[in-house]
C-alpha cells in the first residue's frame, strides 16, 4: 500500500493560525472564503461548509504547494496523519453538523458538482488535497441567512478573530468579516504535530522563534528547514 504525507501549509503572516493549533483548535475555514478565482466551485456555494485543507505528497510539500499555500517558501508546513485527521472528523456527531475526511476530487469544467466539500475544478489538481470537512446536516436550508443563524445558534462559544487564548471547547465559531467565518474543531496539538518544516525563505531567527513558540506550548516534534538553492540542509 502506498504511503504519503499530509501537510498543512501557511505563510508566516498567518502565524495566528499556528497559535490556534497550539491552543487546541483545528481551523476550518468557511468554504466560500478560501477560493477567489472566478468560476471556482467553492465561491458559489451556500454558507455552512467549513474545511481544513491538507496537501498530499510522497515526501516534502511540492514546490507549487509552497508557492500557493506556504508564502512562496516564506512559510511553515505542519505534517499530520490521515488517521488522526479522520478520527477528528468522525468525532463530529452532533445532530446539526457532520464531519468527514477524504480526498478532493478534481472536476473538468463541464462536470456537475455533487459534493461541494470535496470537489474543485481540475485547474487545482496539482494542489493534491485532502480535507477535513464540517457541514450542516440539514441540506434543505438554502438561504444563507438561515444557515448562518443555525450555526450561530449552535455555537455559543464565539470569537471575533483568530487570537484564541484558551483551550477550545466544543465547536468554536470565529466570526470575521461577512463570508469569512470559521469553525474551530478541538484537537490535541501533541498528536497533530508530527513534524514542522520551514520553507527555504524563513530566516534563522524566525525559525528559532517559531520553534520556541511550539515547544513552549508543550508540543515536542522534529523541526526541519528546507535549504535555499545551493545551501546545505538546516535542522
Amino acid at each position: 500500500m502506498a504511503t504519503f504525507n499530509l501537510w498543512h501549509l501557511f505563510p508566516l503572516t498567518e502565524e495566528r493560525k499556528l497559535r490556534t493549533f497550539l491552543h487546541g483548535g483545528l481551523w476550518c475555514a468557511e468554504l466560500n472564503s478560501i477560493i477567489t478565482s472566478l468560476g471556482d466551485v467553492e465561491e458559489t456555494q451556500p454558507y455552512g461548509t467549513f474545511v481544513s485543507c491538507w496537501h498530499r505528497s510522497e515526501g516534502d510539500p511540492t514546490l507549487i504547494a509552497w508557492t500557493i499555500f506556504g508564502g512562496d517558501g516564506a512559510g511553515i508546513a505542519i505534517r499530520g496523519s490521515s488517521s488522526y485527521l479522520k478520527s477528528l472528523a468522525d468525532k463530529v456527531c452532533r445532530n446539526w453538523v457532520r464531519g468527514r475526511f477524504g480526498e478532493v476530487r478534481y472536476l473538468s469544467p463541464t462536470e456537475h458538482v455533487v459534493d461541494v466539500a470535496f470537489e474543485v475544478r481540475s485547474i487545482h489538481q496539482s494542489e493534491s488535497e485532502m480535507r477535513v470537512a464540517l457541514g450542516l446536516s440539514d441540506g434543505s436550508i438554502q438561504d444563507d441567512g438561515l444557515r448562518r443563524s443555525q450555526v450561530r445558534a449552535q455555537c455559543p462559544i464565539r470569537q471575533s478573530d483568530r487570537n484564541i487564548t484558551k483551550k477550545v471547547e466544543g465547536l468554536t465559531l470565529i466570526e470575521e468579516k461577512m463570508g469569512e467565518d470559521a469553525l474551530v474543531l478541538p484537537i490535541d496539538p501533541k498528536t497533530l504535530f508530527e513534524e514542522v518544516v520551514f520553507g527555504p525563505h524563513v530566516s534563522a531567527p524566525e525559525r528559532e522563534r517559531i520553534q520556541r513558540l511550539v515547544t513552549d506550548s508543550g508540543v515536542h516534534c522534529p523541526f526541519r528547514a528546507l535549504p535555499q538553492a545551493g545551501d546545505s540542509v538546516a535542522t
